[in-house]
């Protein structure tokens, strides 16, 4: 079952909209197909980064959900990553963070390159890859907007931001929850 903030995310909360429906039906018969899993997934991104052409929804729901996996392990390494100060646990951490990048690197290039067959597939994508601003979206993007790889420079300052606007963005919600609860 899909987490609930993955379907929030995913504009998957009022399951009543024909639009919605179909595309809470292509992430089933992803999951169904097991387009989800990593090797499916990432197999599929290789093909359409070697030929472009046109993903079916479905095919589009398994690649959005790997990518949100791969988000989320993402996020738990960071975590990781700032609660050591062990130099081979951290360097094992850092391998593993920058093979996650570049198989989202590909599955955004992979969805970025293919048409889609409806537009809720493209909303779908809009929502996964345009409007988030974790790391690692931001650092694929950038990526992208350069056509190569970021420097370490580049990456640490991209790191600063993504979390100074995370920093806003919870204090910007811890205000909201205030005024509410004063309303």
């Amino acid at each position: 079952a899909m987490m609930e903030s993955d379907r929030e995310s995913l504009g998957l909360d009022a399951l009543d909209n024909p639009e919605r429906r179909g595309w809470a039906q292509a992430l089933d018969d992803a999951r169904t197909q097991g387009l989800h899993e990593p090797e499916k997934a990432m197999r599929l991104a290789a093909e359409v980064n070697a030929t472009p052409r046109a993903l079916s929804d479905t095919e589009t729901a398994g690649l959005v959900q790997h990518a949100a996996k791969l988000k989320n392990d993402h996020r738990a390494l960071m975590t990781e990553i700032d609660a050591t100060n062990d130099p081979a646990t951290l360097s094992t951490k850092a391998a593993e963070a920058n093979r996650i990048e570049q198989e989202f690197d590909q599955l955004s290039t992979a969805l970025r390159k293919s048409g889609t067959e409806k537009g809720r597939a493209l909303a779908a994508q809009k929502l996964t890859l345009d409007e988030n601003y974790d790391l690692m979206s931001v650092k694929s993007r950038a990526k992208a907007a350069k056509g190569e790889a970021l420097t370490p420079e580049q990456s640490a300052k991209f790191e600063a931001m993504s979390k100074e606007l995370a920093d806003t963005h919870q204090k910007l919600a811890d205000m909201e929850t205030k005024m509410k609860e004063q309303a």
